[in-house]
């Protein structure tokens, strides 16, 4: 199987159980969160190549990350989603700081993995990891406050991928020239590394783009659970002043206006 149809899996399925944990609450996008940090950090430091350029092999991971946050933002608040960035940082600390220890331990000779094996994926992480939390707590604080921005100015549920849109682009504009920069600067040519970095911004984006239209789904997903208690027709006919208050899901609103 190709990259490229690898890639686009990774982003639609990635995309659909993380719409498919909105029903079970914030817990459960926190933990998608978490998860799509780890394979950041585990499968960064792979190098790609997509349509005939290089890439990284996390790109994908960190777009659903993005596409978890945007989700807490959207239906929860600004509170819940830098509640979900630190939690992110913790996790992904916790599995750095624990692989170290793990790969250091004495193997038996009847373990079916070779020590080395593991040498080889982990051992390389910490630089990863650093350069994935260093670029991941600055855009993902960026995308969080320009979502919020966005969201008071176009509010509804039709510019709902707009807000989500404009504010991955700038995301995952500060993401790529801090990671790629902080991991792979003196290990690849200043040709090789723009190329990464540039050809890691669009494969990002590209993710960002396919998850638009679960970002749509979204809403009508939460709405069955009672997120949006009155669903998307009235938002679209802009009957509703403000966008509705959608502080836990499975509850209705206090109040419906």
């Amino acid at each position: 199987m190709s990259n490229e149809i690898l890639f686009l899996a990774v982003a639609v399925l990635g995309s659909a159980f993380i719409v498919f944990s909105l029903r079970l609450g914030k817990e459960a996008l926190f933990v998608a969160l978490v998860a799509n940090l780890i394979l950041v950090s585990a499968v960064g430091s792979e190098l790609i190549s997509v349509l005939g350029v290089v890439t990284n092999a996390g790109n994908a991971f960190y777009g659903l990350a993005i596409f978890s946050l945007g989700l807490l933002a959207e239906f929860y608040d600004k509170k819940t989603a830098l509640r979900a960035v630190r939690i992110g940082f913790i996790g992904v600390v916790i599995f750095v700081v624990m692989t170290q220890f793990s790969i250091n331990f004495i193997h038996s000779p009847f373990s079916p993995v070779s020590p080395e094996s593991l040498e080889i994926i982990f051992r390389k992480m910490p630089r990863i990891a650093f350069a994935s939390l260093l670029a991941y707590l600055v855009s993902a604080h960026c995308f969080i406050w320009l979502y919020d921005v966005l969201r008071r100015k176009l509010k509804g549920f039709r510019w709902a991928g707009v807000r989500y849109l404009v504010s991955a682009l700038a995301a995952q504009a500060i993401d790529s020239a801090l990671f790629f920069f902080v991991a792979f600067a003196g290990l690849l040519s200043n040709n090789m590394l723009l190329e990464v970095m540039s050809v890691g911004f669009v494969s990002k984006m590209a993710v960002a783009v396919t998850s638009v239209p679960f970002f749509y789904w979204a809403w009508k997903f939460a709405a069955r659970g009672g997120v949006v208690e009155r669903t998307l027709f009235t938002l679209l006919l802009g009957e509703r002043k403000e966008d509705i208050r959608r502080d836990f899901l499975f509850k209705k609103p206090a109040a419906v206006y």
